[in-house]
């Protein structure tokens, strides 16, 4: 599992390439959209406030699921 993590102005982009699983968060969201195959695979909740090291965590943590 290697996940790459890009964060701009704002958005906060991952993927996992073994999996073909991305994530995207936006700050201040309370939620993390999560795709698999390019397809809607749900969502990631974050608490409120949540700064990008905490949701880089919560996306490696689901990653791992």
């Amino acid at each position: 599992m290697a996940i790459n993590f890009q964060y701009q102005c704002g958005i906060l982009e991952a993927a996992d390439t073994t999996s073909d699983t991305e994530w995207c968060w936006f700050k201040g969201d309370t939620e993390i959209t999560k795709s698999s195959g390019g397809e809607p695979a749900g969502t990631v909740s974050a608490p409120p406030g949540a700064l990008v090291a905490e949701v880089k965590a919560i996306i490696r943590r689901d990653a791992k699921q």
